[in-house]
């Protein structure tokens, strides 16, 4: 079978002429371009009106669309064969006997099949090279399926289908088929527009992704409609999502909020990106180009953010909002790649970047990666990457909300904004994991075990925490989280923090206090099994494999697909190699995916039952060869200075920098010197004995004055930051920079 390849340049919408399309031998079709542009002057210049200049950007835009997705059947072939079986199946009416009109299901929507087969068969229509192009028997199929969609118009009870899948579908046909030798009769092709402008309200009514996604079949309309107020509209409001907000859609942290004010990174956050770039794309060199500055916002939000919460192919769960419940949701490879050659067009300056991305996308080795970590001050998340490894952890504070649940998706993911983290060296750690998680022990996760997880009413709920954020040199730093849940039948509080290094993070909770008759436990993690889990009890290394467990044991570390956990203080630790069952249907109701099976690996540490003020601490070292390494391995250079109610600190040994989380107005003593401030905030110390490099943040977002004093051997350092946090305006909860001297 021969394979097409289908130069871009295929099916151009001449300026002057006419469209030309060889469908047999010699046989030429010459098709006159459906666009009103023959008065456009040969050459640009000061004779080209207003209007000529908006005709000649439609036809430029309705052009691209039709190359791309022309250019997206690679083998033609392959396309007849499909039509033959649609046209198998179709009636009379034109309507497809096997496609239940009456089904009005809110997802997975059946009825949409329709479409995307009368999409199939207009490509073979208007492509050269197979049996079906240009044939007159096809045409009347066309319009026929045509007629029968608008004649019953039929409608989901999921407001997405009905205004944005289903006539983003009906535009991209009727675009498509105005290169077709025959066209669509105008009093159905009027009549579908009609039902496109009614079927949504102005793109203005919508926020970020889904504004969007209805700008395109704007767009669309606009174009094949020759309406210039429409236009103007759908590009204005395509590209409006590209600029800093406090509402939704990209934060000023460059993190990004779809359904109030919630972390979706993945999901709605990738079809804004996908959506806007294929626009600029469209728009490109015509009079809606897009401009430098929201073209900046794309791009910082792309290379600073998107692309690092993707290890390898797949996407961080914790970002990724109730798409976590979707099988195959976190390969984010193929999507990716596309998406980013897309950007190398349009985003010129940073062509060498995309091209990393897409050769780590592909498989390719993390050699040379920088260090980085950011605390996402907006949206309640810490990211952390490096050559070895990549770490996310999502908090929620009473400024953001839970990740949500809706349309049957994502049904037990209560506790996924509570502290959730992602340790990830390969990618893989938790491919379609999801339906045989232990929901009550997400990685990172302090929580109670109770028998069925709630499930919020009304979608999504704002957290209780008045006490989240981070503090970062850009290298190193720390995460906090003031957990204090009381809703759905939780009583369970505990602080919470992570402290990035170098090599290790190391995992502190404090005042861990439940009044809930059920177990409370922290789980280390849980992810998919590979090969053996290694442990050292007493300096006595052992192993389990799949099928063994440990429980309630005191060990000195554990060993789990080259990620140690290290046990500093005595603790009660649990830990299972295990073949699991689960139902894809349990997190998602709309799935078809049934039963899977999957090797698990869980480690979590036990607070028991109504726990008071219960504490913990683990070392994570991402980056351990095997069980020898774990022997020989200092872990204690990570000295833990203080793990109270008040203060958390944590120095490295060998550079003496301090990171410390005060959650009220304390003091930290420790060798000869001395701590203070007069308020909660986060601290790195960089100790050059004299001089201190400070990096300190306000996680309440409410401090308007701090004093920081240091005291050391009779000398003291003094700071009153009266306007240092006040000032913060949207950047509320960021790291600030100061320099202090003992004297």
């Amino acid at each position: 079978m021969k394979n097409y390849i289908l130069f871009l340049g295929l099916l151009a919408f001449l300026f002057l002429g006419g469209l030309v399309i060889s469908c047999k031998g010699d046989e030429e079709i010459t098709v006159d371009t459906p666009l009103p542009t023959d008065n456009i002057p040969e050459e640009e210049g000061e004779n080209e009106t207003p209007e000529q200049s908006f005709q000649k950007s439609c036809a430029t835009i309705i052009e691209r669309i039709t190359t791309e997705n022309v250019s997206a059947i690679q083998n033609v072939n392959t396309l007849a064969n499909v039509v033959d079986g649609h046209l198998d199946k179709m009636k009379e009416d034109g309507s497809f006997s096997d496609v239940n009109y009456e089904d009005k299901a809110y997802t997975s929507w059946p009825v949409v099949t329709h479409l995307d087969r009368v999409k199939q068969m207009a490509l073979a229509y208007i492509i050269p090279g197979n049996a079906y192009c240009q044939q007159a028997d096809l045409y009347e199929k066309i319009v026929k399926a045509l007629e029968y969609w608008n004649d019953n118009r039929p409608m989901s009870n999921n407001w997405w289908y009905n205004e944005i899948s289903v006539p983003r579908s009906m535009g991209l046909i009727l675009v498509l088929l105005r290169s077709g030798k025959e066209k669509v009769p105008k009093e159905i092709e009027n009549a579908l527009l009609k039902y496109l402008q009614n079927s949504s309200k102005k793109p203005s009514e919508y926020e970020a992704a889904n504004k969007v996604d209805v700008t395109l079949h704007w767009l669309y309309r606009g174009c094949l409609q020759q309406d210039k107020e429409v236009v103007d509209i759908a590009v204005s409001e395509a590209f409006s999502p590209l600029a800093y907000t406090t509402g939704e859609g990209i934060q000023y942290d460059n993190s990004y909020f779809q359904h109030s004010q919630q972390l979706y990174i993945g999901g709605y956050a990738t079809v804004l990106v996908n959506r806007a770039v294929e626009i600029a794309i469209y728009a490109s060199g015509t009079d809606y180009a897009l401009t430098t500055e929201r073209l900046s916002v794309l791009s910082e939000f792309v290379r600073g953010t998107l692309l690092r919460c993707i290890r390898k192919q797949y996407m961080f769960y914790n970002v990724m909002g109730r798409s976590i419940a979707r099988f195959g949701a976190l390969n984010q490879g193929t999507g990716m790649i596309s998406l980013l050659n897309k950007l190398k067009q349009v985003d010129i300056s940073h062509i060498s970047e995309y091209e990393q991305a897409i050769m780590l996308l592909s498989g390719g080795e993390y050699n040379g990666m920088g260090k980085t970590l950011t605390h996402y001050y907006v949206g309640d998340f810490t990211l952390y990457q490096s050559a070895d490894y990549s770490i996310g952890v999502r908090a929620v504070s009473n400024r953001t909300y839970r990740c949500e649940n809706g349309n049957g998706e994502n049904l037990k993911g209560y506790f996924l904004s509570d502290g959730s983290m992602v340790i990830s060296r390969e990618g893989n750690e938790y491919v379609d994991i999801f339906p045989v998680w232990d929901w009550g022990k997400v990685p990172g996760v302090t929580a109670p075990q109770i028998s069925s997880i709630p499930v919020i009413k009304n979608w999504t709920q704002k957290g209780e925490s008045d006490f989240v954020g981070g503090v970062s040199d850009g290298k190193i730093g720390a995460s906090v989280y003031k957990m204090n849940n009381t809703k759905d039948g939780i009583r369970l509080s505990a602080n919470k923090a992570w402290f990035f290094w170098d090599k290790e993070i190391v995992c502190l909770g404090s005042n861990i206090t439940s009044v809930m008759n059920e177990e409370v436990t922290t789980a280390l993690n849980q992810c998919l099994l590979s090969g053996t889990v290694a442990y050292s009890n007493g300096g006595n290394v052992s192993s389990i494999s799949k099928g063994m467990e440990v429980t309630n044991a005191t060990v000195d570390w554990v060993l789990h697909k080259n990620v140690g956990y290290f046990l500093p203080q005595k603790q009660v630790v649990s830990f299972k190699a295990e073949n699991r069952k689960g139902s894809w249907k349990d997190i998602n109701t709309a799935e078809t995916h049934g039963t899977t099976y999957k090797d698990v690996c869980t480690i979590w540490l036990s607070h028991g039952s109504q726990p008071s003020k219960a504490t913990y601490s683990y070392i994570i070292v991402p980056n351990m060869a095997d069980a020898t390494a774990m022997r020989n391995y200092d872990v204690s250079n990570m000295e833990i200075l203080s793990n109270t109610e008040n203060v958390q600190a944590v120095r490295d040994r060998t550079t003496g920098v301090v990171q410390i989380i005060f959650y009220k107005g304390a003091t930290l003593n420790f060798d000869n010197t001395e701590v203070a401030v007069d308020s909660g905030c986060a601290l790195i110390l960089k100790d050059y004995k004299t001089v201190f490099d400070v990096y300190i943040s306000d996680p309440s977002h409410n401090v308007k004055q701090l004093t920081l004093r240091i005291k050391r051997s009779g000398k003291e350092a003094s700071e009153t930051l009266n306007t240092l946090f006040s000032n913060d305006g949207n950047h509320k909860g960021k790291s600030h920079y100061i320099s202090m001297s003992l004297k």
